[in-house]
């Protein structure tokens, strides 16, 4: 594969595109300035085909004690609510309120003091001692998906109809190695 697509790049008109990439999106991806804050012509959200990846869909829990040592300052965790999403429903921020307070953070900080595989969750239980959170995919979300693109070579898609899909107005240009 590396010999065959020797000197092959992909490019949109006439320059080199940043292909970023992901493991899964959970079923479908972000447009890039949903998520990140510059918007590029190719990297646009589309339909996924990752059903069936090992982190497609994902459960976490804790304790209330638990969630209160990731996420200082509220206390026990009474209510989280969604203040912004992105279009395909990623947290880009989220209030929490507690029995000491309330904080509004970012879904990247929540994933990252809770360990969450992407932002594309929800808190979906608050009770006696238990938080559950319900989410899709892993990793941003952005630009080709890996589960997508595995699944749909295993459909007989060439690789150049897998990029072009997840990299939208793309194509591969040739470029010399010297």
């Amino acid at each position: 594969a590396v010999t065959a697509t020797e000197g092959q790049v992909l490019t949109y008109n006439g320059r080199i595109i940043e292909a970023v990439f992901h493991s899964s999106s959970g079923g479908h991806t972000e447009n890039v300035e949903d998520v990140w804050s510059q918007p590029l012509p190719y990297l646009r959200g589309v339909k996924d085909y990752d059903e069936g990846a090992p982190v497609f869909a994902w459960t976490e829990e804790f304790t209330l004690e638990q969630f209160a040592s990731r996420i200082g300052g509220i206390g026990e965790l009474r209510a989280a609510t969604p203040e912004r999403t992105t279009p395909q429903g990623r947290i880009v921020t989220m209030r929490l309120e507690g029995t000491d307070g309330a904080r509004t953070l970012s879904g990247n900080d929540l994933r990252r003091d809770l360990g969450l595989r992407s932002t594309l969750f929800r808190i979906t239980a608050i009770d006696d001692n238990r938080v559950e959170i319900t989410g899709r995919g892993f990793g941003h979300g952005i630009g080709l998906s890996q589960w997508g693109a595995r699944n749909l070579a295993e459909q007989g898609y060439a690789y150049d109809q897998i990029l072009t899909h997840y990299y939208q107005g793309a194509r591969l240009s040739r470029i010399e190695v010297r």
